[in-house]
């Protein structure tokens, strides 16, 4: 991807970056928060992949039918239900 950035992207990226170096100690993890069951959220993160490679990466367009249908075998397929 490119990472040419538009002025108000990179003021909003510069805006971003100050807001959390001052925030940083306050904020929390979902542990931290009493929270017990969120260690796993990097695996849900990280299985987007087979759902926007099929819908964006190949140069295709969808009808909300259609996304919702090729989802749901993409869904199925990644349970083992096909």
């Amino acid at each position: 991807e490119s990472q040419n950035l538009t002025e108000k992207q990179a003021d909003d990226l510069m805006r971003l970056r100050k807001y959390l170096q001052r925030n940083w100690r306050y904020i929390l993890s979902p542990q931290m928060r009493g929270f017990k069951d969120i260690h796993l959220i990097g695996s849900v993160e990280s299985s987007h992949r087979a759902f926007t490679y099929r819908m964006k990466k190949q140069g295709k367009s969808w009808t909300k039918q259609g996304a919702k249908a090729m989802i749901g075998l993409i869904e199925a397929r990644m349970n083992g239900e096909l």
